[in-house]
């Protein structure tokens, strides 16, 4: 008898081995890597002119902000800072003499300019041939932003502006 199961056993294991028939096939794995480039999280520092007397004539008050820049080691970047928003229809590409200041109504503004060096020398505008151009370093890079004004013969109060700063790589 014990036989007789034996070969019903090995008849039924032959049957299911035959019944699973295998398939098999190749897929790929893929990565794509690209360049990156950002404005970071970090607060960036205010252009803050501080507290100034009033002047009748030239002043050179001056003062340094940062951007914190985070882009991928070797990466060709630049930064465009526009026309701020007191600019009027000059905001998206500035040129010399358009940044303002602007007291709280709106009504009294203060000339200012942004450069790239604390020279005062290399304005700082809106586009490839004026933006701030560099290399990346593979980790977050302060960006000094560096401001001027030259006249302050306006009423005593606070003046504000907000720039918008871009990178393009």
């Amino acid at each position: 008898m014990r036989t007789k199961y034996y070969a019903l056993f090995l008849a039924v294991a032959a049957l299911c081995g035959t019944a699973h028939a295998g398939a098999k096939t190749d897929f790929d794995v893929l990565l794509t890597i690209t360049e990156s480039c950002t404005i970071s999280d970090k607060t960036p520092d205010n252009v803050n002119f501080g507290s100034k007397p009033r002047v009748s004539g030239t002043v050179s008050y001056a003062a340094e902000g940062k951007l914190y820049v985070d882009c991928s080691e070797g990466t060709d970047y630049y930064i465009g800072l526009n026309g701020g928003k007191n600019a009027g229809s000059d905001i998206a590409d500035p040129k010399p003499g358009v940044r303002q200041m602007a007291n709280g109504a709106g009504t009294i503004f203060v000339k200012y300019e942004l450069y790239q060096d604390a020279a005062h020398t290399k304005f700082w505008g809106n586009v490839k041939t004026n933006g701030r151009a560099a290399a990346g370093l593979g980790k977050v890079d302060p960006i000094s932003v560096y401001g001027l004004v030259t006249s302050a013969n306006v009423a005593a109060g606070a003046y504000t502006d907000t720039v918008t700063a871009t990178i393009v790589y």
